[in-house]
């Protein structure tokens, strides 16, 4: 009786103890660790002497390895060209670094101005781009309101022409 309740207890000791190492890992990663754990195992043939004899036996070799995490790259925003309209992929953006993807499915050429508030000077634009295609831009935007229109004759006046809410990043 004494023997079988030692062996319970050594069994619920090892289990806890591989319940403990299997949440310290999950543990480790939340605190910002800058890589995942991978475990690798492979069977390897060793020799060994057994009584005197040397022998071939099946081993089971395991190793750890750290499988960095990649930095997420700025924001994007996604603009959509059509006949006389923008649309956005979302309704606002954090204040940094932005990728525009700008995407003409419309069927004449459009293009792309921004400027800060209701005027000034033009901090950014994408080219003229033709049907179906897409360009892409990196700009730095600060917290604010920004305006974004297509610069072609009369285009702006038939309605493409939109505004972007820039919110600052710790929202």
């Amino acid at each position: 009786m004494r023997r079988l309740l030692l062996i319970g207890l050594a069994g619920a000791l090892m289990a806890a103890g591989t319940l403990m190492a299997a949440t310290g890992q999950v543990a480790a990663l939340a605190k910002g660790e800058t890589c995942a754990k991978i475990r690798h195992s492979k069977i390897v043939w060793v020799k060994v002497k057994r009584n005197g004899k040397v022998v071939k036996v099946k081993r089971k070799k395991v190793w750890w390895a750290c499988d960095p995490y990649e930095a997420p790259g700025p924001p994007r925003l996604g603009v959509v060209a059509r006949e006389f309209r923008l649309t956005f992929s979302r309704p606002y953006v954090k204040a940094g670094k932005l990728i525009l993807e700008f995407n003409n499915q419309g069927e004449d050429v459009h293009n792309l101005r921004i400027t800060r508030g209701s005027g000034g000077p033009v901090l950014a634009s994408v080219d003229d781009t033709s049907p179906r295609q897409q360009k892409t831009i990196e700009i730095p935007l600060k917290p604010g309101t920004y305006r974004l229109w297509c610069a072609l004759p009369s285009h702006a006046k038939l309605g493409m022409k939109t505004r972007l809410k820039v919110v600052a990043p710790n929202r």
